[in-house]
């Protein structure tokens, strides 16, 4: 039987910058403080970060599609990152990888305008058009694979 699985794209809103684990720590003590012992034990084997951008703070959580309200539901609980201020806020919940992508795409293609008009000066505006063609040309869906297969390999699973 294969392992059927949830991948949660959050955005992280805070000022403050966070690496993966962080993040991935927070999440389970926020489930840990909702369901107690039983729901840290579901979650932290198999629990596990597939996608992290801490430029645009978006990341992409694999979670047991048996527990995934469990998760989605002790996320929202999450008011601090590190003792510093941050929530989570959800982005999209896919069966899977393909459409998360497809989700986090079309997040960071509708950005690219607004960001582009809130530009103060030349170099700004430089950046964002360069992000903006980069976009086009297809660049962005394999920074955002090479960025996947990297946690993918930096992840170690443990079997049990």
């Amino acid at each position: 039987m294969r392992f059927k699985k949830r991948y949660l794209l959050y955005e992280i809103e805070s000022c403050h910058q966070f690496y993966s684990n962080d993040i991935l720590s927070a999440i389970t003590e926020a489930v840990q403080t909702a369901y107690g012992d039983y729901g840290r034990a579901v979650i932290q084997k198999v629990t596990y970060v597939k996608y992290f951008d801490s430029n645009t703070n978006t990341i992409i959580i694999v979670v047991p599609r048996k527990h995934c309200l469990m998760v989605q539901s002790a996320v929202c609980f999450i008011k601090l990152i590190k003792n510093k201020e941050a929530s989570l806020r959800s982005l999209h919940v896919g069966g899977t990888i393909k459409s998360t992508k497809k989700s986090l795409l079309a997040q960071r293609y509708q950005a690219l305008p607004r960001a582009f008009l809130e530009c103060k000066n030349k170099e700004e505006r430089e950046k964002v058009q360069a992000s903006i063609f980069e976009s086009c040309s297809g660049k962005l869906e394999s920074q955002i694979e090479a960025s996947a297969y990297k946690h993918r390999k930096n992840t170690v699973k443990t079997t049990t």
